[in-house]
């Protein structure tokens, strides 16, 4: 399933800081690495700045001969760790260019660090990762990579234990197959978890409700219900050789998934960035920037949108 991998970056340390948590992943599956750095071009040949414009073709040329060498370096590094990858420069507006190289290798995985940018390079920040899931069709690996925080493994990344939140929905279970398929390849143990909301009439930045009132809500008939869903999904992993449990929470939706990742020292959490059904009200896209802004572990994303039938 993971067979090409795509890999922004920007020639910044922060922005590599995504690459532990692939090299694994990329030989567990005999992945093709792909290393890509946009370079934006800023040349104009009308009004005022046309006088410019050699000035600025000339850094254009240094920045792309800049990234050229930078990820043959990359590419030398993988090499060096048995590891095939290919190097490409790209030019134009950073999302649109990254969508559209997604497509046009048929990556199967997009991995990027949230935020990074160093010198004159303008990647990953917090709008540019955003604009890609907003677009993106295809699962992406994501790791917060903030200025004064170290957060790359010291070790080779081991997906052993998964955290897999969901909310009931089959838009939320369009994360399951990835992970089914990473489970298998790692030996993982995976954790099914749906989050019950303490308060539903507590609005906060990272929840998303409906016009539900508390006294509408009868809690243990919802436990149960809950618990009898992640059952089923346990069963369905058990028959495939896949040690799964699951775990039914109160609590803050996003702080709740984190508090647990970390409890349970998942090395992945994944889920979809969308989904609803019934009284769950979980994993809009808030929720999931929520997870990513505050975790301080990799988080694997599918945007899961669409009217389809929960029935």
């Amino acid at each position: 399933m993971f067979h090409t991998i795509l890999i922004p970056l920007d020639g910044s340390d922060r922005a590599e800081r995504i690459l532990p948590y692939l090299e694994e992943l990329a030989r567990r599956f005999d992945a093709r690495v792909i290393l890509v750095q946009v370079v934006e071009p800023h040349i104009e040949f009308t009004g005022s700045q046309a006088a410019h414009q050699d000035e600025k073709l000339e850094e254009f040329k240094r920045q792309t001969r800049q990234a050229e060498t930078y990820l043959a370096a990359l590419e030398k590094r993988f090499a060096g760790k048995g590891l095939q990858s290919l190097k490409q420069v790209a030019h134009g507006d950073v999302v649109k260019t990254i969508i559209s190289l997604a497509q046009g290798v048929r990556a199967d995985l997009i991995a990027m660090a949230s935020h990074g940018r160093s010198g004159l390079s303008r990647v990953f920040y917090g709008s540019v990762t955003a604009g890609v899931l907003y677009q993106l069709d295809r699962p992406a690996l994501l790791i917060r990579a903030d200025e004064d925080e170290d957060i790359n493994p010291k070790e080779a990344w081991m997906y052993k234990t998964i955290l897999v939140p969901l909310d009931g929905s089959r838009r939320a279970e369009r994360i399951l197959p990835y992970v089914e398929t990473l489970a298998l390849r790692f030996a993982s143990e995976v954790i099914f978890l749906q989050v019950i909301e303490t308060d539903f009439a507590n609005i906060h930045p990272y929840s998303y409700y409906t016009d539900v009132s508390l006294e509408n809500v009868n809690r243990e008939e919802l436990r149960k219900a809950t618990e009898g869903y992640l059952e089923r999904l346990q069963a369905e992993f058990h028959k495939k050789g896949i040690q799964a449990r699951l775990l039914v929470a109160d609590g803050p939706v996003v702080r709740t998934i984190i508090d647990i990742a970390e409890n349970e020292g998942a090395d992945l959490i994944a889920m979809a960035s969308h989904g609803r059904t019934g009284l769950a009200r979980v994993f809009y896209g808030s929720v999931a920037a929520g997870v990513l802004h505050q975790v301080d572990r990799p988080l694997l994303l599918i945007r899961a949108e669409g009217e389809e039938s929960d029935g």
